[in-house]
């Protein structure tokens, strides 16, 4: 009777660890205090903590390269010919990477969503194109060519991506161009999905989509200066566009 006992407790055991799938199991054990999938809004939030075109160790190094460059300031004893060579620099030529590593989270995460549902984040994942085109202003006025398109995609591509290509500025003027209108039309139109709102997570424009808007309408004009010199047609065309935009 004893050993029968036995032998049930352990058929019992047995047919509860069945019913237990291995998922399930993983998830009662698994440190709640682990991220292990990332919040769309706060990972916005952090983008927009990452987005800093004018941080003190710019102005710190690269202000007395640029006042040599432009001669705006000359030394007592005249330029030496080492008056073009750079040291330590203050970050730009790579801050447009800081926000766009953040941009590639949140891609992947709404990747993994529904139709349905990632529409409901058009508006946020808009967001990061003007302060991308921002940035990417910023590091190619000094430094030229650089990587965009294929930039930040190694922790999401099979092999890891770890070359990617250089955009030229003519390129990239074109890319962010449409990524601007991209994100013009989802600050503007109205959406089939109700967008999901930032509110006081949204530390720039306080969940403001109108300001997001002229902010993004901005760098359009910035980028129809730069166009003055290639296309000056397309760049009188950027400028009304920017003016009639509601």
């Amino acid at each position: 009777m004893k050993n029968k006992s036995y032998i049930l407790a352990a058929l019992l055991g047995a047919a509860s660890l069945s019913g237990c799938s291995v998922d399930k199991f993983a998830e009662i054990n698994t440190d709640p205090a682990t991220v292990t999938k990332g919040n769309i809004v706060y990972l916005a939030t952090e983008g927009m903590l990452k987005f800093e075109p004018s941080e003190y160790t710019f102005w710190f190094y690269n202000a007395k390269y640029f006042s040599q460059f432009i001669q705006a300031s000359v030394p007592s004893g005249g330029f030496k010919s080492d008056f073009n060579i750079m040291g330590e620099r203050g970050g730009q030529g790579s801050q447009t990477l800081e926000v766009q590593r953040i941009y590639r989270e949140v891609e992947n995460q709404l990747k993994q969503m529904s139709a349905e549902d990632a529409a409901k984040y058009a508006q946020i994942k808009s967001m990061f194109y003007p302060m991308m085109v921002y940035l990417g202003i910023f590091d190619t006025d000094v430094y030229g060519d650089m990587p965009y398109t294929e930039a930040a995609l190694a922790a999401y591509t099979n092999p890891m991506l770890l070359t990617p290509k250089y955009d030229s500025m003519s390129d990239l003027y074109d890319v962010w161009m449409s990524q601007l209108n991209e994100a013009l039309d989802n600050f503007t139109k109205q959406h089939e999905q109700t967008q999901i709102t930032m509110g006081s997570q949204d530390f720039i424009y306080k969940g403001d989509i109108s300001k997001w808007a002229r902010f993004t309408n901005s760098l359009k004009l910035k980028l129809a200066v730069r166009y003055l010199n290639i296309d000056k047609d397309k760049a009188f065309k950027i400028a009304k566009e920017v003016v009639s935009s509601p």
